[in-house]
């Protein structure tokens, strides 16, 4: 009988074929969940100061926006959980009037409908001009959430909004949905690579053994041709 080793990884790519999913979510690294509408946010803070559009820009490379604050929850939220103020803070947040002069729009690329502006937070008598917000300033255009304990009244100590030239270079905070990762699928691939690992070292052992047992019937042959040889003699 032939002692025939047969790979055993066609197997182990059919069971990986097969392998029941389980999707769940996360936030990466360094970013928060929102248990109420389940939304991962993250705040770039000192040093990472740029302009709206490039706050955006940014904000889509993760494949979200510039947070939308659609009620005094999400809002709270934030400003409780998220940025790490100092006593005097600007932060750019995804409200704007960019496609139409005193239309206000939450930022939205990924396809759906924008929030809706049913809530508002704007601060009072910061324009320039002595006019509240929003200002009708044209060339204000992009929405920043401002933080001051120096400020007359509420003013900036709540972080109200404030509109600004979109230019400017501020912290900003972003939002997006939760990565979307098959924890099943890769557990099971760790474990497959596990049982592929084992199955070397078993095939390892299976050689040596079809080695051995070739090395015993080669002895036995050898003892079987010395005993004919010795039978031959006597006769």
């Amino acid at each position: 009988m032939r002692y025939k080793y047969k790979a055993q990884f066609p197997v182990i790519l059919i069971g990986l074929a097969g392998l029941s999913t389980h999707v769940s979510a996360e936030c990466p690294d360094g970013w928060k969940e929102n248990p109420v509408n389940k939304k991962c946010y993250g705040a770039f803070e000192s040093g990472q100061e740029t302009s709206w559009t490039l706050a955006e820009s940014n904000c889509q490379k993760f494949g979200g926006d510039l947070t939308p604050l659609v009620d005094a929850s999400e809002k709270n939220f934030v400003y409780e959980q998220i940025i790490n103020r100092r006593s005097y803070d600007y932060y750019w947040i995804g409200l704007n009037d960019l496609v139409k002069p005193g239309s206000y729009e939450w930022v939205t690329t990924d396809g759906s409908d924008p929030p809706p502006v049913s809530w508002t937070f704007w601060s009072d008598g910061l324009d320039p001009v002595g006019g509240s917000e929003p200002s009708n300033n044209r060339d204000k255009r992009c929405t920043y959430a401002l933080f001051s304990d120096h400020l007359p009244g509420d003013y900036g100590t709540q972080g109200k909004w404030v509109k600004g030239k979109c230019e400017q270079k501020f912290k900003y905070v972003c939002r997006m949905d939760q990565e979307q990762i098959d924890y099943s699928f890769r557990n099971q691939l760790k474990l497959w690579k596990t049982t592929v690992k084992s199955l070397q070292t078993k095939s390892s052992l299976l050689e040596q053994l079809i080695n051995s047992l070739k090395l015993i019937k080669k002895f036995r042959l050898e003892i079987s041709q010395f005993d004919q040889v010795q039978f031959c003699e006597k006769m």
